[in-house]
């Protein structure tokens, strides 16, 4: 339904699609500056789909706080594409509906739609024609001016500022996180500390629906639906004491310190010893834990490791490669010979136990029941401790 606010009451909002280092603000924030001097609105603002501030929501604040009751955005892109343009409205909408933005919003068309665009861009194309070669019109550039150095540093964390997390406060959360890990003395400014971490603003990383998403490497750690609240956890526990925050987590990609500093589980039935078992999950969210070690025999019987069971899993296998997921049950465990000088090695990457469906969120440092069935040696149980990893 079409508004009948004039002109004169309503604030226009220019939507750039935004540059990792703000490279656009200029630009806009010129033609929203001939905007207010040329036009009569109630205001003229600039906002960003993603990478650089302010964000649309941020923008839209504002001015409710300062007595606006109605917004026109105007994309001022080329190609302002599909995906964002049914995303970026419906998401307003659904904002709206909720109560969340309390100004009355519309959209503009976006510009390349503009009968005047076309003409636009040929006016262009007529000042290129008299334009000098590049060779001779610029300075070219110099090797030197391509590259630069990298500081020495042990983390490095991207906080997502595509458009799904930008609307969802990643700014505040990348200004917390600057603040946190400066005053936690992590910052790249402290010349020969190994501990160091770099802040990365990302385009995009994809879990859009887990907004905002925050990622530390070289961990594999993704944190999703991070507030700025949240920070501050995340800084103390995972960067500076190196133990995620298990809470956020949606994917753990590699252990944070080696195995030996970590509980090892260790059991022996007959000939048969177990040795080094950890626990990592696999897929979190989808209940599934790895468990790695050595099962090896000190006598010249060989036997066979039968199954592997915990009240924590529905079925437990064993995995690797060329062995699908699908294919592991527990009336399927297979034959797996134990031999003096042949241990079976349960390894990343290779070989190694599965459990499916775990029935309970385990943290870091808690440890669970596993039995082992051996052919000959018979069963024994050992509890296993879960290590932070993939």
């Amino acid at each position: 339904m079409a508004s009948d606010f004039p002109a004169a009451d309503t604030a226009v909002v220019l939507l750039g699609r935004g540059m990792p280092h703000g490279e656009q603000w200029a630009t806009l924030n010129a033609l929203a500056e001939k905007l207010r001097a040329d036009c009569s609105y109630a205001a003229v603002r600039i906002a960003f789909l993603e990478m650089t501030e302010p964000s649309v929501s941020a923008v839209l604040d504002d001015l409710e706080r300062t007595g606006h009751g109605r917004a026109v955005i105007v994309p001022c892109f080329v190609p302002y594409d599909r995906n964002v343009a049914g995303w970026l409205g419906r998401s307003l909408a659904q904002r709206r509906k909720s109560g969340r933005v309390g100004i009355s919003v519309a959209m503009a068309p976006d510009i390349d739609k503009s009968p005047a665009f076309a003409a636009a861009i040929e006016s262009s194309i007529a000042i290129g024609l008299g334009t000098e070669d590049v060779v001779t019109a610029l300075r070219p550039l110099r090797d030197t001016q391509t590259g630069g150095q990298i500081p020495p540093h042990r983390d490095q964390i991207f906080v997502c500022l595509g458009p799904r997390c930008a609307e969802s406060g990643a700014w505040e959360v990348l200004a917390r996180l600057r603040a946190a890990i400066k005053r936690e003395g992590l910052d790249t400014n402290r010349p020969g500390a190994i501990d160091r971490a770099i802040v990365c603003r990302s385009s995009c990383l994809f879990p859009c629906a887990q907004a905002p998403a925050v990622i530390v490497q070289p961990d594999g750690a993704w944190y999703g639906k991070v507030s700025p609240d949240d920070i501050d956890e995340i800084v103390a526990s995972h960067l500076r004491d190196r133990k995620p925050v298990a809470r956020m987590l949606l994917r753990l990609e590699a252990a944070l310190d080696d195995p030996t500093d970590w509980p090892l589980a260790h059991g022996q039935i007959g000939t048969i010893e177990i040795k080094d078992m950890f626990a990592r999950f696999a897929m979190k969210k989808a209940g599934a834990l790895a468990i790695f070690g050595t099962i090896e025999t000190n006598d010249n019987t060989p036997d066979r490791l039968v199954g592997v069971s915990s009240p924590l899993a529905r079925f437990c296998g064993i995995h690797g490669p060329g062995r699908p997921h699908d294919s592991i049950v527990t009336d399927a465990f297979g034959d797996w010979p134990i031999a003096l000088g042949a241990p079976l090695r349960l390894r990343a990457g290779a070989l190694h136990l599965m459990l499916f469906d775990v029935n309970r969120d385990l943290a870091p440092g808690e440890s669970f029941p596993v039995a082992f069935n051996f052919e000959k040696a018979g069963s024994i149980g050992i509890d296993i401790t879960v290590q932070p990893g993939h």
